[in-house]
């Protein structure tokens, strides 16, 4: 047994170990998949799965007395035994000869086929261990089978690629191309984004964005016209248009929510597209496409099922990559119109534009952005210093001029932007004065 695995062993969590010993009184039991592949990685596993010849009902009543979380797990031979507030996937095996290796050889990836026991070691029947050295990814028996099986494993090929940066077999590669259409039409939306989240953020994007532009754009629709998009514009590195996105995402950070933003961001160039001819040369106008990529992304949002956080961040990044900063003014307004007043968030726009900025041929724009980062954080200072309560006059003294009600509280709120804006002075005499002098617009 290698090194590796006896590592595995010793450290083998105890609430693992108890599962185990009471499956291995009943019958057999082996971890099996990811955790088997992260220990040969020589990398703590996330989680534990585990196969055993018993039955679900069998399962089900040998730890009636833990918790379960079902679900649609049973459907499918699977019982998740809570343990210590741990929880581990116990299944039973997956075809009706019920041996290990036909459940090993339904399984995903030849990386994942492998099997370990504290009795017999590791077993291997499919040379996951040789193809986890070479790094490649490869289907078990019949790649299309492996696919139609369970569709989610087209996403999950791709995001071990993107996650590992392995290369993915030629012929599983061929199968993923020619069946994605077929196969992820079944999938639940709330799977293939849970993938794509993974796949976002993997060290690797690049390649996999690069590779498998089909099935990313079939994921994601609004990339479909800017596959073979030219831009016809000097100032892009990149002519096509899709080039260019996939450039902009990978040079952002690894965040879920800026890259996804970064790759929809420019998706409403192609109905924006207008041209001119500049010193004899064909030059390409995309006016209002920020605004018009976050009309198109929004149901594929929704049809994504993304959260409510993920859905409000991408939009406004989308909405103003390409907002124009002027001012120290233009910069307090978008830091206003920020949701939640969520200073992180500004930052991921930044970077999104920082990222976006980089691909084009003028660089003179990234310093003017770190700039407006260094404005933009004092701005934010004193916003969060200079409260309504600091302003040199309260409610009292706006209801003398018959506000009543919420008006009261709005006419406060208009006097703190002023203030912050630096129209007006937080001096109470001149307070008192604007009040004087702009009552109707004060409540408009």
């Amino acid at each position: 047994m290698s090194k590796i695995l006896l590592k595995m062993l010793d450290e083998l969590p105890l609430y693992v170990k108890q599962i185990l010993d009471a499956l291995e009184q009943y019958g057999e039991a082996y971890l099996v998949g990811g955790c088997v592949r992260d220990a040969l990685l020589n990398k703590s596993p996330k989680d534990y799965d585990i196969t055993t010849n018993a039955s679900i009902e069998e399962i089900q009543i040998l730890f009636k007395n833990y918790k379960q979380c079902k679900g649609n797990f049973a459907k499918h031979g699977t019982v998740s035994v809570i343990v210590d507030g741990k929880p581990v996937d116990v299944s039973s095996y997956r075809t009706e000869t019920m041996t290990l290796k036909d459940d090993l050889y339904h399984r995903d990836f030849t990386i994942n086929s492998m099997a370990y026991s504290r009795k017999d070691g590791l077993i291997d029947y499919y040379n996951g261990r040789e193809d986890l050295s070479n790094r490649v990814i490869k289907s078990v028996g019949e790649c299309h089978e492996r696919f139609i099986e369970n569709g989610t494993r087209i996403m999950r090929a791709i995001r071990f690629k993107s996650q590992l940066g392995f290369r993915i077999e030629k012929n599983t590669e061929r199968a993923i191309h020619q069946f994605y259409e077929k196969v992820l039409i079944g999938v639940a939306a709330e799977q293939i984004e849970r993938e794509l989240r993974d796949i976002l953020t993997g060290p690797y994007v690049f390649d996999v964005l690069t590779k498998f532009r089909d099935v990313i754009s079939f994921v994601l629709p609004p990339l479909k016209p800017c596959l073979n998009f030219i831009q016809n514009n000097k100032y892009h590195i990149h002519q096509n248009l899709y080039e260019h996105i996939i450039h902009v995402a990978s040079l952002t950070k690894p965040d879920y929510e800026t890259r996804l933003a970064a790759l929809l961001h420019d998706v409403g160039k192609p109905n924006c597209y207008s041209e001119e001819i500049v010193e004899n040369e064909l030059h390409g106008h995309f006016y209002g496409h920020a605004h018009e990529s976050t009309l198109l992304i929004e149901s594929t949002l929704d049809g994504l099922k993304v959260s409510n956080k993920t859905k409000e961040e991408v939009l406004f990044m989308v909405e103003n990559h390409d907002y124009q900063f002027a001012s120290q003014k233009s910069i307090r307004r978008l830091l206003e119109k920020t949701p939640h007043n969520d200073f992180n968030l500004f930052l991921k726009l930044m970077d999104l534009r920082f990222a976006d900025r980089k691909d084009h041929q003028h660089l003179k724009n990234i310093t003017d952005i770190m700039s407006i980062i260094e404005m933009a954080k004092k701005i934010q200072e004193e916003i969060i210093s200079f409260k309504i309560t600091d302003l040199e006059i309260n409610g009292l003294d706006v209801m003398k001029f018959g506000f009543v009600g919420k008006n009261i509280g709005n006419v406060l709120k208009k006097l703190h932007k002023l203030v912050l804006d630096k129209k007006i002075k937080n001096d109470k005499q001149e307070l008192l004065l604007y009040i004087h002098n702009n009552q109707k617009t004060l409540i408009e």
